[in-house]
């Protein structure tokens, strides 16, 4: 109980959330809306767009896209045997958000970048209003608009924007969740039991959109353990909070009946997830600890072996080599400790946040064995991603914004908010380029091929899902695998070398090409030869080249 008793002393009463509203708001809204602007602009200018093989995540949402835009999508697991374990890639077509938005998106505005990202970034725009909403809990305006300046050139949450990836938009819906449970704890007490928006309302939109948090992406296991924080924080439990696990059960409903509907499991998504997570495989170097010996164990990640964040954030102080993390991370964390110096009780709530979302991600066990029948049974429940860090952003964001505007003096607030930039700018503009290298000489042998004659077109599996893609899904049975490849060729186009994705090895690239190349003869004419811009960063990376077969 002393633990207990400390921590009552020092999270005062009353609460943080129940200080009036802060001066400023009206100045505050013009001005959260030139920030918005601001970081649309900052997002234009770091355009990613589509990487089909890069992680090969991109891919796979893309097809189930196309899917989706044909009318073909339909989850149906209704004729596999009862122990079928699906492929990891099946577990994709659960994340309907990430699927059925760019396929409408795809019908309203064309197959493009543009129409693929468009969810991201405005899920990464979003979170730029929610931070400054949020932080206005905690602080002056002032303080709150700061807040938003520092995500809208956070790097990582700049770069995965225009990325059809799931890590922005699940990072912006946790945050709104965040966002309707404190602000429904702010509210006034109704009269009597009388429900109203202004409190029981928004505790069921954070329900909601924790279940959106679910849709985008199951395995997300921290979420309930930062909303066990907030509540641990304020030291109350109210029974409206069970408005919350409501709206997440309405969510979970509506997605079981129609599994239901359709002749398959009430809960298939938790159960088809979880038969893949039974046999995935991590590449970390696990340590198992026997909570009950002979019945159930969990693995960790060996600390003396990893520490994965952690050596990503030491990396960050590199002034030599970009980082995705800034400078953002190295003075989140010094604001803790500053925070926790002066006992400032002000942003003492997302500086929990903060360090939950790190012990979480370093600790979280990536394994758990059960004993069935005498067979251990493994689920895998996290790997380690430096894009995970992404749904740390809006508590970092604030605590950046504590930092520089505890600092009095006004040009070392400017020297502070200009290294941020720097760094942000720094890493941004470095593993942008480093993403557009690993596709632009595919994207101009798509260009390339679209202008000439309509003829069949031989490449490999990855090059032809791309090409796929940037012919809009027209004309795709002129694109054809090397596997498909008859032993005599005649009038068609052979696209052999250049890059599929920054992480596929040159070799796997000159594997393809020599499959190619083992058909080729005299009569084979080489029409153009791309230059491959991923050579700047890994030398052995072939030139792409267009043969022309008469």
């Amino acid at each position: 109980m002393p633990v207990l008793n400390a921590l009552s002393k020092f999270v005062q009463k009353p609460s943080a959330l129940e200080k009036p509203v802060v001066p400023g708001k009206r100045l505050g809204v013009p001005v959260i809306l030139l920030i918005v602007l601001f970081a649309l602009a900052v997002r234009l200018f770091y355009f990613v767009g589509i990487n089909y093989a890069m992680d090969q995540d991109e891919g796979i949402y893309l097809d189930l896209s196309r899917a989706a835009m044909k009318g073909e999508y339909r989850v149906d697991f209704t004729k596999v045997p009862a122990d079928y374990i699906p492929n990891p890639a099946e577990a994709f077509q659960f994340r309907y958000p990430m699927i059925l938005i760019p396929a409408a998106c795809f019908k309203v505005f064309g197959v493009c970048d543009a129409s693929a990202v468009v969810f991201a970034l405005l899920c990464s725009l979003g979170m730029v209003m929610i931070t400054h909403r949020l932080a206005r809990f905690f602080m002056e305006e002032n303080w709150a608009l700061m807040s938003a300046l520092m995500l809208a050139i956070f790097p990582l949450d700049i770069l995965y924007s225009t990325r059809l990836m799931p890590d922005v938009p699940l990072a912006f819906f946790f945050w709104l969740a965040m966002y309707f449970l404190v602000r429904a704890d702010r509210a006034p007490n109704p009269a009597g039991w009388r429900p109203t928006w202004a409190r029981d309302g928004r505790f069921l939109a954070a329900g909601l959109a924790v279940g959106m948090c679910y849709f985008i992406k199951l395995s997300t296991v921290f979420i309930g353990g930062v909303m066990a924080v907030y509540l641990l924080m304020e030291w109350r439990f109210k029974w409206r909070y069970g408005l919350v696990a409501l709206g997440f059960l309405i969510v979970l409903c509506v997605e079981g009946f129609y599994y239901r509907s359709q002749g398959d499991s009430f809960l298939l998504n938790m159960k088809m997830n979880t038969r893949v997570f039974t046999q995935k495989f991590t590449t970390e170097s696990p340590v198992k600890i026997s909570a009950i010996p002979g019945i159930f164990n969990f693995w960790l990640i060996d600390p003396t072996e990893t520490w994965f964040y952690t050596r990503q954030i030491l990396a960050s102080l590199n002034p030599l080599k970009p980082s995705l993390l800034g400078g953002f991370w190295t003075m989140s964390i010094v604001a803790v400790a500053v925070m926790a110096w002066r006992r400032d009780r002000k942003l003492w709530l997302p500086g929990a946040w903060f360090v939950a979302l790190y012990l979480m991600l370093e600790f979280t066990p990536v394994r758990l064995s059960f004993n069935q029948d005498g067979a251990w049974v493994n689920h895998y429940l996290v790997s380690q991603r430096m894009r995970y860090l992404t749904i740390a952003a809006v508590p970092a964001a604030m605590l950046c914004a504590y930092l520089v505007m505890k600092v009095r003096v006004i040009w070392l607030r400017i020297a502070i908010v200009g290294f941020l930039a720097a760094t942000s700018v720094e890493g941004t503009a470095y593993f942008c380029s480093w993403l557009r290298a690993g596709v632009i000489s595919i994207n101009q042998a798509g260009e390339l091929l679209e202008a000439m004659p309509k003829r069949p077109i031989y490449t490999d599996y990855l090059a032809r899902n791309h090409l796929q893609y940037r012919f809009a899904y027209r004309d795709e049975d002129r694109l054809k695998s090397f596997e498909d490849m008859p032993p005599i060729l005649h009038d068609c186009f052979v696209v052999v070398g250049g890059s599929r994705g920054m992480d596929m090895s040159s070799e796997e690239i000159d594997m393809f090409k020599a499959q190619a190349l083992k058909h080729r003869d005299a009569s084979w004419v080489e029409l153009t030869v791309l230059p491959n811009p991923a050579q700047n960063y890994y030398p052995a990376s072939p030139d792409l080249t267009i043969y022309y077969v008469p």
